[in-house]
Parts: structure tokens; sequence; C-alpha cells
């Protein structure tokens, strides 16, 4: 009984959430342009050589702003290049016997490109492109931050869109995995992260 209770809600739900906007993707216009804000979590991993029993890795929750474009190629199709701030969380921390320990923020802040090719499933849409991170460093290495390189990555998204009268408001949950090390020296360190963004078009 509860099953069909929950089940006639979430259909109800849903039902609700589509009923509600009554425009037709074919009538959107060609180009939109909107702002994005949200938040990630930092999944800093460390793989060969720089994965030690004499380090240790700890991620955070941060925080995104961004702007974006989005270019209607059809219906189904459209092409989405964004610029998003995004403030990180991760440390890196190393630990000895004989002096104290150490901890490092790596890459607390970063300016970030995409391209995300996008695919409609009626009103839900995945996407994918590629990221390219490059970090903001308001001083060199110090006894709190180590200085990373700009690295690239590749996204993996889902979202939905509800077009209203006045914008089009789409959330989305996307995968970041980093394709390239984040320090020139720490082999093998690589930057990934995964977002909830609210998008307003």
């Amino acid at each position: 009984m509860k099953k069909v209770v929950l089940l006639t809600l979430t259909s109800v739900f849903i039902s609700s959430f589509y009923g509600q906007t009554e425009t037709n993707l074919t009538n959107t216009e060609k180009l939109k342009f909107g702002f994005s804000a949200g938040g990630n979590y930092s999944h800093l991993i460390a793989k060969g050589s720089s994965k030690d029993l004499n380090k240790d890795i700890s991620n955070k929750a941060g925080l995104r702003l961004g702007l974006l474009m989005d270019y209607n190629i059809s219906d189904k199709l459209f092409i989405s290049p964004k610029a998003e701030l995004s403030f990180n969380n991760s440390q890196l921390h190393f630990y000895s016997i004989d002096s104290k320990n150490l901890s490092f923020s790596l890459m607390p802040v970063s300016l970030e490109f995409m391209t995300h090719i996008a695919l409609r499933i009626g009103k839900p849409y995945i996407y994918f492109g590629p990221n390219i991170r490059i970090p903001i460093s308001f001083q060199e290495s110090s006894e709190t931050t180590i200085k990373t390189v700009t690295n690239f990555g590749v996204d993996l998204g889902l979202g939905i869109e509800k077009i209203t009268k006045f914008f089009t408001f789409a959330p989305e949950l996307r995968y970041s995995f980093g394709l390239s090390k984040i320090h020139q020296y720490m082999d093998h360190l690589y930057f990934n992260n995964i977002s909830l963004i609210l998008n307003f078009k």
C-alpha cells in the first residue's frame, strides 16, 4: 500500500512539474545567455608514486559561480559554452615522526572554461564536454598552499529544463574527471569534482 501511495504522489509531482510549463522547445530562442550558482565536492585523488603511507588527502564541499550561453542547433541538440569560478576545498597532508605534520591546500580557487554538447530527451538532457581549469593563485606556494598548474578534464552531466514565461531554470548534476596532473612535480595527482548547479537562462 505504501508503495502505491508513494508512486501516486511521485506521478502527481512529475505531472505538476511539467504541467506548469506550456512553452514548446521548438519555440525557444536560438541563443540564450544566463548565469549559474551551486555547490561542488572536490575529489582530489593520488595514484602511483603519489600514493604512499606518508600522505593523506581530505576533500570537502565548495561553491561555484558562472556565466553560460546556450546555442540551440535543433530541438534535441544544443551547445553550451560556460565559464565558472570554482572555490574548491582539497588538502594534502604530510605525516612525519620527526617533525610536525603539514597540510596544504591545492587549487583553492580555479577559473574553468567548458564547452558542453547536450542532447535533450524530453525535458531532461544529458551532456559531455572538455573542461580547462586554470588555478587562480593570489600568491606563490606558501605554508598553507601548494601552487598548481593548468589542467584538463572532461565533464559528464545530467540536467532538466523548466521553461517559464521569463526564463529557463535548469538544475544540473555534473561529474568532472581530471585528465592531467595538477602539480608539476607530483606525478599522478589528479583533481576531480562533483557539482550541483542551478542555471538561470
